[in-house]
C-alpha cells in the first residue's frame, strides 16, 4: 500500500467519511477517490495537484503532508506543469531543443 493512500484511509476512517461523501465535496469522480485510496499515487490512476489540493482541503490534512506523500512523479509532473504555467503566463517562450 502506498503512503498517500495510507493517508486517505486512515483519515477517511477517522473522519467517518465513505469516497462518495469524499468526492461530493471535492468534485472528484468516486472512482478516482477509490483509487486513490486503495492504491495511492501508484497505482494506474495518478491524482493531479488540484485533486491533491482538494483532498487535502476536504480532510483538513495540511497539504505539505499530501504533497509529501504523493509519488515523486506525481510532484515534479505538477512542479513542471506550473513551470510551463508560469512560463506562458509571463511570455516568456522556452527555447527549443535542438537535436545534432
Amino acid at each position: 500500500m502506498d503512503n498517500l493512500a495510507r493517508l486517505i484511509q486512515q483519515t477517511m476512517r477517522r473522519r467517518h467519511l465513505t469516497a462518495q461523501a469524499v468526492a461530493e465535496q471535492t468534485g472528484i469522480r468516486t472512482p478516482r477517490v477509490k483509487a486513490f485510496a486503495e492504491d495511492g499515487a501508484n497505482g494506474p490512476i495518478h491524482p493531479t495537484e488540484d485533486e491533491l489540493r482538494e483532498l487535502a482541503r476536504t480532510l483538513s490534512l495540511p497539504l505539505s503532508a499530501v504533497l509529501g506523500v504523493a509519488h515523486p512523479s506525481v510532484k515534479s509532473k505538477a512542479a513542471s506543469e506550473a513551470r510551463r504555467l508560469r512560463q506562458h503566463a509571463s511570455g516568456r517562450r522556452t527555447p527549443a531543443r535542438r537535436s545534432h
